[in-house]
C-alpha cells in the first residue's frame, strides 16, 4: 500500500509541475505574442516586461507604483536611453510615438501603438524625472 500510495504521489506532482510549466511557457507565448507590455513604474525607474515586443499593435499596460505622479512616454530613437541630450531639467523630446500624461501612484493606465521595427526609449519626462533614471531602452523587432 505504501507502495502504491507513493507512485500515485509521484505521480501526481509530475503532473501538477508540468501542467505548471506548460502554463507558464504558454502565458510567455500569449504575453509576446500579444504585443502586450506591462510597465512597472517608480520612483526612479521602468521596469517593463518583456523589453522586446515584435512590430505592430503594442498595448502598453502601465502601473505607477511610486508615490509621486509620473507620466509616460515612448521615443523612437537610435539614441540609448541614457543619452538623449537635455534642456534644463528635461530630456529633449525628439520621435514622440506616444504618451500617458501625468497621473498619480497606485494608477494604472493602458496605451496602445502601432510600433515599427527598431529602438524606442520609454521615460517619464516630468522635471528631473529623466535624469535621475527614470528611462529604458525598449526594442521592437
Amino acid at each position: 500500500m505504501k507502495v502504491a500510495f507513493g507512485r500515485l504521489f509521484g505521480v501526481v506532482v509530475v503532473a501538477v509541475i508540468s501542467t505548471v510549466a506548460i502554463g507558464a511557457v504558454t502565458a510567455l507565448a500569449v504575453t509576446l505574442g500579444s504585443g502586450t507590455v506591462k510597465v512597472a513604474m517608480k520612483e526612479w525607474g521602468f521596469a517593463p516586461t518583456p523589453v522586446k515586443v515584435k512590430a505592430g499593435k503594442v498595448t502598453f499596460v502601465v502601473k505607477n507604483a511610486g508615490k509621486l505622479k509620473h507620466e509616460f512616454l515612448v521615443l523612437r530613437t537610435k539614441t540609448p536611453a541614457n543619452k538623449l541630450p537635455v534642456k534644463g531639467t528635461t530630456a529633449v523630446v525628439r520621435g514622440l510615438v506616444g504618451r500617458i500624461n501625468r497621473f498619480k501612484g497606485g494608477l494604472t493606465k493602458t496605451l496602445t501603438l502601432t510600433l515599427k521595427p527598431g529602438h524606442y526609449v520609454l521615460l517619464c519626462n516630468l522635471p528631473a524625472h529623466y535624469q535621475v533614471g527614470q528611462r529604458v531602452d525598449f526594442t521592437v523587432g
